[in-house]
């Protein structure tokens, strides 16, 4: 969400591949450079599909979903695993501001796969909250241990930019150096396109796809942006944010509008930009700043207008568009 690409179409000694479809509920678009031309349409396809198996709360036969649903005989394969360490770590240095056991509020403000049209009151929602907590889920002997059979998990804020990663890490197995992976609008950038770098636009925090605030190169890289203003609920007449903060149990309701972030992998860039919403401006702004391998472009609200904070390392990035 919140990344447009701007591709050159330009000659080269070998043609650009492009491979698209549809996975996790939304496109992929992926775009690449082999001297051998060869086609990795099915190779992405598979991977994208047994992937589904993994991390997919609307898959039903999925690891997560037969986690949710009480069953411990499951086997966890290395993608799960993998997924709920890096989920823990970043749950670890963000306070507990990205926590993949937020499934049951999620589900109860009406974006999971059963959908409500009530919103919870404080009580469900203080119930609620004595199920969340990424303390109270461990890995032990290859299987996932509950303080609570009832807890459930929700990976949607960090599945997507893993896949991303997965999709990368193939085509460099593969020896592929100039690609472009985008799966809904969340991208990983290896080399470049003829002419120059793979560009990347920055949208403007609306509903629509229209107009773009800035746009950037996007060099051995990763984007991805969370924000509060295209995907909500509408209960009982009021709007509510699809990103709920596990701290306090409530949907956000913030100046901060649109979390872009730069990170190396886009399993981290996934995860962390949910956090930073859910920490707000100020936060998010003083952790950039304390991790160097992050940097961000934030887009927030003050008296009616937009207001923009990038860090000195996107600033720079921006400068050369």
């Amino acid at each position: 969400m919140g990344v447009a690409l701007a591709l050159c179409a330009c000659s080269h000694k070998y043609e650009m591949q492009s491979v698209t479809g549809f996975a996790q509920g939304s496109y992929y678009n992926v775009k690449y450079f082999d001297s051998l031309g060869r086609d990795f349409s099915h190779d992405i396809d598979s991977l994208l599909t047994v992937f589904d198996f993994t991390a997919s709360v609307y898959n039903e036969a999925s690891i997560i979903s037969r986690l949710n649903a009480g069953d411990t005989t499951v086997e966890l394969n290395e993608d799960f695993i993998h997924l709920f360490n890096i989920s823990q770590q970043i749950s670890l240095l963000t306070g507990g501001s990205f926590d993949i056991t937020v499934s049951p509020l999620i589900r109860a403000w009406g974006f999971g796969p059963q959908k409500d049209d009530t919103s919870p009151d404080s009580v469900q929602v203080d119930s609620l909250l004595q199920l969340v907590g990424w303390q109270k889920v461990s890995l032990q002997q290859g299987k996932l241990v509950k303080e609570n059979a009832n807890i459930q998990l929700d990976m949607n804020a960090i599945a997507q930019g893993y896949s991303v990663d997965k999709i990368a890490e193939f085509l460099l197995e593969q020896g592929v150096q100039n690609f472009i992976v985008d799966i809904g609008g969340e991208v990983r950038a290896q080399g470049q396109k003829p002419g120059g770098a793979w560009m990347v636009g920055i949208e403007e925090p609306t509903d629509s796809n229209t107009q773009l605030m800035a746009s950037l190169p996007l060099r051995n890289a990763s984007l991805v942006t969370s924000g509060n203003y295209r995907k909500y609920q509408e209960l009982e007449g009021e709007k509510y944010s699809h990103i709920i903060n596990p701290l306090t149990g409530y949907p956000l309701k913030q100046s901060l509008l649109s979390v872009v972030v730069l990170h190396a992998k886009a399993v981290y860039a996934d995860a962390y930009a949910t956090a930073f919403m859910v920490m707000g401006l100020d936060a998010a702004r003083q952790y950039v700043q304390e991790h160097k391998d992050i940097e961000v472009y934030m887009i927030y609200s003050e008296n009616g207008e937009y207001k923009v904070y990038a860090s000195p390392g996107m600033q720079q990035l921006l400068n050369e568009s």
